[in-house]
């Protein structure tokens, strides 16, 4: 239920203030409702905007650290994998098909069931 999700984070935004923005965007899913939560809470445009900003400027800062202190392995890393390019794109083109795919069938049996459900109960209030 993603209202459930935004209601988790609007609670501690709530109980954190807007200090809670700063590391939302280390904690998954945090930093996508964080903004509708805080609109939720009636923060401040102003207020928002400020604290945002540190956390954006805190995960900048971070991932840029942690990309010059490893970037000797992730240039292995991109060496090694381009001698097996054609295999990497087949394996995560065909990964991508099975995920769409499995989304179309979901979607589908859901579909079946919600038709089978206003069928029933058409039939029900003929009766």
């Amino acid at each position: 239920n993603p209202m459930a999700c935004v209601l988790g984070v609007e609670r501690r935004v709530q109980a954190v203030g807007p200090r809670y923005l700063a590391p939302a965007k280390f904690i998954p899913g945090a930093g996508n409702l964080v903004a509708a939560a805080s609109g939720f809470t009636n923060m401040r445009l102003r207020t928002f905007m400020l604290f945002d900003s540190v956390g954006l400027l805190i995960w900048a800062t971070v991932y840029t650290i942690l990309g010059r202190i490893f970037a000797a392995q992730v240039g292995m890393v991109i060496d090694w994998a381009s001698a097996f390019t054609i295999w990497i794109v087949a394996t995560v083109s065909g990964l991508i098909g099975a995920a769409a795919a499995w989304r179309v069938a979901k979607v589908w049996m859901h579909k079946r069931h919600h038709d089978a459900m206003r069928a029933k109960a058409a039939a029900g209030s003929e009766v």
